[in-house]
C-alpha cells in the first residue's frame, strides 16, 4: 500500500468507535408492539396505556355463545405469529379488550399486554380477529376478553397456547471470545436447571461432549429501583447457562449443540479466532443502539448480520452498547435475544454497557459492577446521567454475557483478534484520570504488544467527539476528551488510517459514531462546524470494520432497508509521476484497487491539499481510462505550479449532495521548475524582470555579465486579493 509520498508504516493505530443514541426518554414499546393510529408507538411506561381493571372485579360470567380462539392450535415456535379470532360477543363494547397471559391462571392484573377490540372494525358485530407474535417465557399461555368499565366482567377465555419444547427446550444462545483463539464461550437460556451440555468437534458425526458447571438466574429483588423489581414488570429469566470449550484449534471450523439430556439445539457452526498477530482478513461487524422496535429497523440489522453470518463474510460482532432497551421490561430481553440468536449461535457476539442498561440513582448497593454509591454521575454532567436503565443497574447484563475475564466482566475488557487489540470500556461508570477504569485502560494499553496488533479498536457507548449541536451529548464528549486525549497521545506513536470518509489523511486516532442499528435515532437539527468532524448521516445500518491485513483496516457502512454500501474506506492507491515537473507539465495520475467501481467515480484536483470537498479545481472521470471496470487505470492531465502543495483525490459520490465519500484519499505534493518572464524597456540600458511566488520576502535579482552574478537589485511586490 506504499506511495510516492505516503506509507502506512506506523507503529501503532488507534480507532474509536462509539454509539450516539443517549437519550433518555425512549418509548418503551409494549409486548406486542403497539402502535397508535399516527404510527407512533404506544409507550409500556405511560400509567395512559395501563388497564385499570375495576378491584375487586365483578364475579366472572361467561357469555354462554362467546368464543376466543388461537390458532394454531398445536405447539408454536418461539416468536411464532398466532391468529387471535373470536365471536358470538353480545353487546360489544368499545371498552372491550383482549388481553395475554403467560401463565394461563395468573392474576387478573399480572397481564402481559392488550388488544383493544375497537381496533378491528368489525367489533361491533361480536366478531372480530388479529395477529400477534408470541415468544416463549419457558410458560404457557392463554388470551381472555375481557369487559371492560365500572365493573371488570370476563367474556370468554381462549385455548391454552404451548411452545414447541416448553420450558425445557435451549433458547436464546449466543457465543463470546475469551481472549485465547483456543477458546469458545457458549450461552444460552432454559427454564430447568438440568446439566447444561455442549456437543462439538470438526467432524458432526464424530463430536465430544463437555458439561457446565455454571447456571444461574437472578430475580427481581437483586434489581436496584423500579420498575425492573415490580412484580408487573419482572419476568423469571429462567436459568442461564455457561459452558467454556478449551483446547479448540485456532481458525478452524467446529460445529457445536448445546441443552441438555432432555433437549438439544439444532447443529451449529462457528470459527475459532485466528492466533493472535495473525494477518489474515476478517471483518466486525459493528454497531450500536439496537432495541426491538419498531419494524423493520433492527430486524432488518439482524437480517444483514445473519446473511454476513452465513455467507461466511464476519468474524463476530462488537455492539457498544444499548442492547434491547428494556428499561426494567423483561419482555424485551426475550425478544431481542430472539432476534439476535440466529447470528448470535454463528458469530462471538461481543457486547458492552450503555446508560439503557447501566444508569441508576437508586439501590446501587445491588449494581453488580461495584462502582460506589449510586454510580457515575459526574457533576459536569449529572442531568446525563439518571435512571435511564429502568431499575436494572446492569444486573441483567451481567448475568446474560459473559466477556473476557481481564477487566470488569461486561463493563471493561480487552482482547486480541487477529491484528487488532480491541477494548470495550464503560462510559457509564467513572472514567475520570485516577478512576478504577481509567488505570485499568492505561495499563492495558500500556501492554498492547504492537508487534502483534499494530492496530488498537476502542469501543464505548457515549461519543468522545460529536459535532450535532445536542447539548447533552457535547457535555459528555468535553469531559471523555479532559480524560483520554493524553492518554490515546501517550501510548501511541502514530493514529492512522488509511481511508475515511471526507478528504483528509489523519493523524489522529479516528473517531466513528455508529449508534444506527435500530432504536431511534438523534435528529440535531444542524451540526457545529468542527474541522475535524468530516461526514454525517442520519439512517439505520450497520459499520464493517476489516483488517485487510497487519497495516490497512477498511471501514464500511452498510444502510440497513437496501444493503447499500454508503461508505467504502478500501486499500486502494493513487499514484502521480513524475514528481519533480515544470509549471504547466503532464503528469500521469494512475489508480488500482478501486473495490466495485462505478461509472460516476471520479479524480479532482485541490490547490491547496487540504482544501473542502468543494473546492475543487478540475476533475476528470475514471471511465477516461479504458480498464476503470477492472479496478485501476490511469490518465493523463496538465498541472500549473499554484504555490502550494496541492493533492488529486479519488472520491465516490454517493448521494447527490456533499459532502461526498472519499474511497481514497492521498497527499502528493508536485515539485515545480520555476520560469521568469522579462520584459523589454524603452531605455536599452534597463531590463525588468517580474516574477510570482507565495512569499512576501524582499525582492532580488543577482545579475552579471558572467556566471558570477556580482551585482544585485531590489524592488517591489505586490498583489491583489477577489475583493479588489
Amino acid at each position: 500500500m506504499a506511495t510516492t509520498k505516503t506509507a502506512l508504516v506506523a507503529s501503532l493505530y488507534i480507532l474509536w468507535v462509539t454509539g450516539i443514541n443517549c437519550k433518555h426518554d425512549h418509548p418503551v414499546p409494549t409486548y406486542f408492539g403497539r402502535v397508535h393510529p399516527n404510527g407512533t408507538i404506544v409507550d409500556a411506561r405511560n400509567p395512559a396505556n395501563k388497564l385499570k381493571f375495576s378491584s375487586p372485579p365483578k364475579p366472572t360470567t361467561l357469555e354462554p355463545i362467546a368464543s376466543l380462539k388461537v390458532s394454531p392450535s398445536s405447539e408454536i415456535g418461539n416468536g411464532e405469529q398466532v391468529n387471535v379470532s373470536w365471536s358470538g360477543v353480545t353487546f360489544p363494547s368499545d371498552k372491550d379488550i383482549v388481553v395475554l397471559y403467560c401463565p394461563p391462571d395468573a392474576e387478573f392484573d399480572h397481564y402481559l399486554d392488550y388488544v383493544k377490540v375497537s381496533s378491528i372494525e368489525t367489533y361491533t358485530k361480536g366478531y372480530g380477529e388479529f395477529d400477534v407474535q408470541l415468544w416463549n417465557l419457558r410458560k404457557e399461555c392463554q388470551f381472555r376478553y375481557y369487559r371492560m368499565g365500572n365493573y371488570t366482567t370476563l367474556v370468554t377465555e381462549s385455548n391454552v397456547v404451548t411452545f414447541e419444547g416448553g420450558a425445557e427446550i435451549p433458547l436464546q444462545g449466543h457465543l463470546s471470545l475469551t481472549g485465547d483463539p483456543t477458546e469458545m464461550r457458549v450461552m444460552w437460556v432454559s427454564g430447568s436447571m438440568e446439566i447444561p451440555i455442549v456437543q462439538y468437534g470438526t467432524d458432526p458425526s464424530t463430536m465430544s461432549v463437555v458439561q457446565g458447571t455454571n447456571s444461574k438466574t437472578y430475580t427481581a429483588a437483586d434489581m436496584c429501583n423500579a420498575p425492573a423489581n415490580e412484580e408487573n414488570a419482572f419476568i423469571d429469566p429462567g436459568f442461564i447457562h455457561d459452558v467454556l470449550l478449551t483446547n479448540l484449534k485456532p481458525g478452524n471450523l467446529y460445529y457445536y449443540s448445546y441443552g441438555s439430556v432432555k433437549m438439544m439445539s439444532p447443529l451449529r457452526h462457528f470459527n475459532t479466532s485466528p492466533p493472535v498477530g495473525s494477518a489474515n482478513k476478517f471483518t466486525a461487524l459493528v454497531y450500536g443502539d439496537m432495541g426491538v422496535s419498531p419494524v423493520p429497523r433492527a430486524y432488518k440489522t439482524a437480517e444483514y448480520a445473519l446473511e454476513e453470518a452465513m455467507n461466511g463474510t464476519a468474524a463476530f460482532v462488537f455492539h457498544n452498547g444499548d442492547l434491547s432497551y428494556a428499561v426494567g421490561h423483561s419482555y424485551i430481553w426475550e425478544q431481542w435475544h430472539a432476534v439476535v440468536e440466529p447470528y448470535a449461535t454463528i458469530l462471538p457476539y461481543m457486547v458492552g454497557i450503555g446508560n439503557h442498561e447501566q444508569d441508576h440513582i437508586k439501590g446501587g448497593s445491588k449494581d453488580p459492577s461495584g462502582a460506589p454509591g449510586e454510580g457515575f454521575h459526574p457533576w459536569w454532567a449529572k442531568p446525563l446521567y439518571g435512571s435511564d436503565s429502568g431499575g436494572e443497574c446492569g444486573v441483567p447484563m451481567y448475568y446474560r454475557f459473559h466477556m473476557p475475564d481481564n477487566g470488569n466482566a461486561v463493563w471493561w475488557y480487552s482482547f486480541d483478534y487477529g491484528s487488532v487489540h480491541f477494548m470495550m470500556m464503560s462510559t457509564e461508570h467513572n472514567f475520570t484520570q485516577g478512576s478504577r477504569q481509567h488505570e485499568w485502560m492505561e495499563q492495558d494499553l500500556k501492554n498492547v504488544d504492537r508487534t502483534l496488533t499494530p492496530w488498537v479498536v476502542i469501543a464505548g457507548h457515549r461519543p468522545m467527539y460529536t459535532s450535532q449541536k445536542i447539548l447533552g451529548d457535547y457535555t459528555v464528549s468535553l469531559g471523555m476528551q479532559e480524560a483520554f486525549e493524553s492518554l490515546l497521545y501517550k501510548y501511541k506513536l502514530r493514529a492512522d488510517m488509511p481511508c475515511v470518509p471526507a478528504a483528509m489523511h489523519p493523524r489522529a486516532p479516528v473517531h466513528i459514531v455508529v449508534g444506527t442499528a435500530g432504536k431511534d435515532l438523534d435528529m440535531p437539527d444542524s451540526y457545529f462546524p468542527m474541522s475535524w468532524s468530516l461526514y454525517h448521516e442520519v439512517n439505520f445500518g450497520y459499520g464493517r470494520l476489516t483488517q485487510a491485513s497487519r497495516s490497512a483496516l477498511h471501514w464500511e457502512w452498510v444502510e440497513n432497508t437496501s444493503g447499500f454500501v454508503r461508505i467504502t474506506c478500501d486499500n486502494a492507491t493513487l499514484k502521480v509521476t513524475p514528481s519533480l515537473v515544470e509549471n504547466g507539465a503532464t503528469v500521469n495520475v494512475s489508480w488500482s484497487g478501486i473495490p466495485r467501481p462505478n461509472k460516476t467515480d471520479f479524480i479532482a484536483f485541490y490547490c491547496p491539499e487540504n482544501d473542502q470537498s468543494d473546492h475543487y479545481l478540475d476533475y476528470f472521470y475514471v471511465t477516461e481510462s479504458a480498464s476503470y471496470a477492472s479496478e485501476y487505470g490511469w490518465n493523463q492531465v496538465a498541472v500549473y505550479n499554484m504555490r502550494t502543495s496541492c493533492q488529486f483525490r479519488i472520491i465516490r459520490r454517493v448521494t447527490f449532495t456533499w459532502p461526498p465519500v472519499i474511497c481514497w484519499s492521498l497527499r502528493e505534493e508536485l515539485m515545480f521548475l520555476y520560469k521568469d518572464i522579462s520584459l523589454l524597456r524603452a531605455d536599452p540600458s534597463q531590463m525588468r524582470v517580474m516574477w510570482v511566488s507565495g512569499t512576501d520576502d524582499p525582492p532580488v535579482v543577482h545579475y552579471g555579465k558572467d556566471s558570477s552574478l556580482h551585482s544585485t537589485a531590489t524592488g517591489t511586490s505586490k498583489t491583489y486579493q477577489k475583493s479588489s
